[in-house]
């Protein structure tokens, strides 16, 4: 699972005007795959990457606009999602 993540140093408001190569898409945070997680699990391995995860994106609900196109930000912490490689975690981090 690669990790979209989020500059740290840019301003809040900014944070859409960024271009993918400044969102440093790579290797990040990861999780499980295949196996249920909760979002508990998922904040500790960013955390543990000295990184804050906000969400996550399911990549098979990418063309769904009615499940957000696949993002899910600040979601229930005791929810169970089942990962795969292909899916994201939405993360802030400095690089």
């Amino acid at each position: 699972m690669v990790s979209l993540v989020l500059p740290g140093d840019q301003p809040a408001g900014d944070l859409g005007a960024c271009s993918a190569r400044d969102h440093g898409l790579g290797p990040r945070t990861t999780v499980a795959t295949g196996e249920p997680v909760n979002f508990y699990t998922v904040a500790e391995a960013a955390r543990r990457r000295g990184e804050t995860a906000l969400g996550y994106r399911i990549t098979a609900e990418a063309s769904e606009a009615g499940k957000s196109y696949g993002v899910h930000t600040n979601p229930k912490k005791s929810g169970m999602v089942t990962f795969v490689p292909e899916d994201k975690i939405i993360v802030i981090a400095e690089d």
